[in-house]
């Protein structure tokens, strides 16, 4: 995969890994009840530590892991079912792959392999739990609201270390039991996702773009996933939306009526790009996200906060606060951050 620098004309929503209130899980996870899962690269193999017993915490150890690239490490939670899930990269380069694992019900579900070991090496993964709420219209007008809990799974896959890549999607729905369901697994590349191309100058020495990522929009609490297209020089940032598919709310088998409820799915919704026209030291920057997914780049320097921000109309000037004894460095900060409300 060619390791390249962005130059002019990005767009800056490569960073939104950490503009987000809620990100994607990374090595850690924190339940509704106060229970703290970490996950960690040890001798044993992959070990999740759950706090909830104090002093005592249980370590439990997912079963068949070696050759895992401890950076990679992804824990999330199922607070409905107390499920944990854990993915992550094993090997490196053309063998690398993602694979995932789940905890339900004192039990070890997998590791299965999501991606990888097909001619397609698959890397950098991240994972999103998360539970839709869809209100539905009873036979006698009362509204329910009915729960679909999604794995939201996001990596780069690649076919040599020559060439680009591209991020891969999938979202897996997750059972009653908190098991992921992979009946209708089918990964999804994120490339061509618009009608067009936005042209900038070749981007360079910037393998930190080849992360796909995944966070919630603060203000409409819905996720979101992240994706560079080296072929359209662009990159996509797109709301993973839970639809119903298809189906009779009952279907007749053998003379007998049986209740079937709609499956839902994820699709790919509104689809944003931010173009910049100007040279930045991206890998430098801190990201701000707000309303209407609106976006502040900032840099903190000695004597100043630099800034820029985005939204859909484009682009502010390089503008800056200055920092000293009547604002501080972490005052600045909080109100440039102020401007994404």
């Amino acid at each position: 995969m060619t390791v390249r620098r962005p130059t002019t004309m990005l767009l800056v929503t490569l960073l939104l890994l950490g503009l987000a209130s809620v990100a994607a899980a990374g090595d850690m996870a924190l339940t509704r009840g106060g229970t703290l899962y970490r996950v960690a690269a040890t001798p044993e193999g992959i070990t999740v530590t759950d706090s909830s017993a104090g002093d005592d915490a249980v370590q439990l150890v997912v079963p068949q892991t070696t050759g895992v690239v401890a950076a990679s490490l992804q824990v999330g939670n199922d607070d409905a079912t107390g499920a944990v899930y854990v993915a992550w990269q094993e090997g490196e380069g053309v063998l690398a792959t993602v694979k995932l694992a789940a905890y339900a019900d004192g039990t070890w579900f997998g590791p299965v392999t999501l991606a990888g070991g097909d001619g397609m090496a698959a890397a950098s993964p991240q994972l999103l739990v998360f539970h839709y709420r869809t209100p539905v219209t009873a036979e006698d007008d009362t509204t329910q609201v009915e729960e679909d809990t999604f794995l939201h799974l996001v990596w780069w896959g690649f076919t040599s270390v020559e060439e680009d890549g591209s991020a891969f999607y999938v979202g897996v729905p997750v059972d009653e039991y908190g098991l992921p369901v992979f009946d209708d697994f089918a990964p999804r590349p994120v490339t061509d996702l618009l009608p067009f191309g936005i042209a900038c100058s070749q981007i360079t020495n910037a393998a930190e773009l080849a992360h796909p990522m995944l966070f919630v929009d603060p203000q409409s609490g819905n996720p979101h996933l992240l994706a560079t297209d080296f072929g359209q020089c662009l990159f996509q940032l797109v709301e993973l939306q839970c639809v119903e598919e298809g189906g009779d709310d009952a279907v007749q088998r053998d003379d007998a009526v049986v209740d079937k409820r709609r499956r839902r799915v994820v699709i790919f919704g509104r689809t944003k790009v931010m173009p910049v026209s100007r040279q930045l030291p991206l890998e430098d920057a801190k990201v701000a996200v707000g309303h209407d997914l609106s976006v502040v780049m900032y840099w903190e320097q000695p004597d100043e906060v630099s800034y820029i921000r985005l939204d859909k109309e484009g682009s502010s000037p390089l503008l800056s606060l200055a920092v000293g004894d009547d604002l501080s460095m972490d005052r600045a900060v909080e109100l440039i951050r102020t401007l994404t409300r």
